[in-house]
């Protein structure tokens, strides 16, 4: 596995464990049934394939300096 690996599953778990009832329930049909920390190395896994290449602004977002929140229309443009 790719370095970070640890990390991925990790925050997935921290992740899974704030989610409200209802996103918990549409994660658990997403993943038909797989956890969170099962599938969070996914992108890292498919990233040298080259039919996955569209993926890759997908794989992360950059928070500007001293934000904590994921703002969608900021964070995650259309480009």
């Amino acid at each position: 596995p790719r370095l970070g690996s640890d990390g991925h599953r990790i925050t997935a778990q921290i992740a899974a464990g704030r989610l409200s009832p209802a996103a918990r329930a549409a994660v658990e049909v997403l993943l038909d049934g797989a956890a969170m920390s099962d599938v969070a190395n996914w992108a890292d896994e498919i990233r040298d394939d080259p039919s996955y290449r569209w993926s890759a602004p997908l794989h992360y977002a950059d928070l500007p300096a001293g934000e904590d929140r994921f703002i969608l229309a900021r964070d995650c443009p259309a480009k």
